[in-house]
């Protein structure tokens, strides 16, 4: 047991949510981007573009997802640089920060993620991207976790799909059976 004072630490066996995404039906690639061992995202690194043109006419009338990270962990690394996709003319980057972590994300999506909405714990979230027209997908840790690591599937320039990795989360001064 550790009573955890001082500091939060993630524990217990992880739970996979499987993805969620757009309707994208031609060539992508995997991407996994997870923080290390009793660490947690307390940051997503949104980017996003609007240089593709989408409708019958060629004119740009939405604002896509091309990546949710470098992540920012609760250890104070960012992981994710590695896993690059393509740089478009018109990407923008926003970070968002929250150090009791994310619950989830809300994807707003068509042929591809248009917006995304992060779920933090507690209330409210911030939206990122488009108008977000089209389906919603929602991929959500079970109750008492929070997000440690996002997969999915990916273009070479626009996040297809998402996955989670969770993780229980133990709360300063809880005892918690925390892994070796």
């Amino acid at each position: 047991m550790c009573p955890c004072t001082g500091a939060q630490a993630v524990y217990g066996p992880v739970s996979t949510v499987p993805a969620q995404g757009a309707k994208w039906t031609k060539e992508t690639h995997a991407y996994q981007v997870d923080c290390p061992k009793g660490s947690w995202v307390t940051g997503f690194t949104v980017t996003t573009d609007s240089s593709i043109a989408l409708d019958a006419n060629l004119v740009q009338n939405d604002i896509l997802v091309t990546s949710l990270w470098p992540l920012r962990c609760s250890n104070g690394v960012s992981v994710g640089e590695s896993q690059k996709l393509r740089t478009l003319s018109k990407s923008r980057s926003a970070s968002n920060r929250r150090d009791d972590g994310y619950k989830g994300i809300t994807m707003f999506t068509g042929e591809l993620v248009d917006a995304v909405s992060l779920q933090p714990q507690g209330s409210g979230g911030a939206k990122y991207g488009g108008t977000g027209g089209g389906d919603v997908r929602r991929v959500t840790c079970p109750t008492g976790q929070v997000v440690t690591g996002i997969f999915g599937k990916a273009t070479d320039s626009h996040v297809i799909s998402v996955g989670l990795s969770c993780r229980n989360i133990c709360a300063v001064g809880e005892a918690c059976e925390l892994d070796p």
